[in-house]
């Protein structure tokens, strides 16, 4: 599941309101995440934030506390997770290297992490 801006928040109620665990969670420039921390059973198997230095709306560090609230410190360090800044970057992404970046990390999150296709239908 992947959320930018304010969409990462709807990601997150998302997740929260889901019965089941999520794979992964992709979260971009995540402005006014819930201030409730997500129940452990919920916690996705991999979870990538990324935030823009340069963001007029959050600072990267009111971001990092949000998004530690939110999933809890040892969750967020937990290896595989990752809170990455771009200091080329504002709120919106424009920098096609910064999502080339995001998405080679995507990819390699989805393959350590989640099940291998077996190639049956």
């Amino acid at each position: 599941l992947m959320g930018e801006s304010s969409g990462a928040r709807l990601a997150a109620e998302a997740l929260r309101a889901s019965e089941h665990r999520l794979g992964g969670l992709v979260l971009i420039s995540a402005a006014s995440m819930p201030d409730t921390q997500l129940p452990q059973g919920l916690t996705p198997r991999f979870i990538h934030a990324y935030h823009g230095i340069n963001d007029p709306t959050q600072s990267t560090s009111d971001c990092e506390n949000s998004l530690l609230t939110f999933f809890g410190k040892s969750t967020m360090r937990k290896p595989g997770n990752c809170f990455e800044t771009f200091g080329d970057e504002g709120h919106q992404f424009r920098r096609s290297s910064s999502w080339a970046e995001i998405y080679s990390n995507l990819l390699e999150a989805m393959d350590r992490n989640l099940p291998k296709a077996t190639g049956r239908v």
